[in-house]
C-alpha cells in the first residue's frame, strides 16, 4: 500500500519591487565599500576608480600573492622534497 504524500512546505516567497531595490541598494554599498578600500588601502583616486571598468576593478582587488595563490599538486610535492 502506498503512503500518502506530504505537502511541501511553503517557503518560496514573491519577490517585491521593495526586496529588488534592497539588493540594489546592497549592490551599490558593495560597490561603495570597494572603491572605499581602493582609496584607504591603496591610495587610489576616486576619479580612477570610476573610470575603470567594474569587472576589471573586482579582479584587481581580489588578486592574491604570488606566494598565496594556488599550486598544483606536483609544484607543491617539489617544494616538501626541497624543503628536505
Amino acid at each position: 500500500m502506498a503512503s500518502p504524500r506530504r505537502a511541501l512546505p511553503k517557503t518560496t516567497k514573491k519577490a517585491t519591487p521593495s526586496d529588488y531595490l534592497d539588493q540594489l541598494d546592497d549592490m551599490i554599498e558593495d560597490f561603495d565599500y570597494n572603491e572605499q578600500q581602493a582609496m584607504v588601502n591603496f591610495g587610489i583616486m576616486p576619479d580612477v576608480y570610476e573610470e575603470a571598468g567594474a569587472q576589471r576593478m573586482n579582479q584587481i582587488m581580489q588578486a592574491r600573492a604570488k606566494k598565496d595563490r594556488p599550486v598544483d599538486a606536483f609544484t607543491w610535492m617539489q617544494s616538501l622534497k626541497s624543503r628536505r
